[in-house]
């Protein structure tokens, strides 16, 4: 079994000065295109706009969710008024009673301090 160091030294050594400054000036400009690459990225207004996007798919994933949980609650909905239609009905005027109370309190209360506040 050969060496692979004594390989890698061989065909280095079989290479010309020529083809090894070829190889250098290529892993040079390789490089030379990565850096730009990196210093592109890494300008603030990239970077912003990668901001951007980030929060602008993170968004888009949270009002699919939304849009999900609204339609598997609307369907859930759906079927427990199908299932029990009395006592939903009961239900919901139990909860309009008590607002209508509640609102009409608020206003006879709102008057009251009216009247107080002229009369003072």
């Amino acid at each position: 079994m050969s060496d692979p160091r004594h390989d890698q030294a061989t065909s280095t050594i079989e290479r010309s000065p020529v083809a090894i400054e070829r190889e250098i000036e290529r892993t040079r400009e390789r490089m030379s295109e990565n850096l730009e690459e990196l210093t592109e990225r890494l300008q603030p207004a990239a970077l912003r706009r990668q901001a951007k996007e980030a929060v602008a798919d993170k968004a888009q994933d949270m009002v699919t969710e939304l849009g999900e949980q609204a339609r598997t609650t609307a369907a859930w909905l759906r079927d427990l008024v199908a299932q029990n239609p009395l006592p939903v009905a009961a239900v919901t005027l139990g909860i309009l009673s008590a607002l209508t109370r509640r609102r009409s309190r608020r206003r006879a209360e709102g008057r009251r301090m009216a009247v107080a506040r002229k009369g003072r």
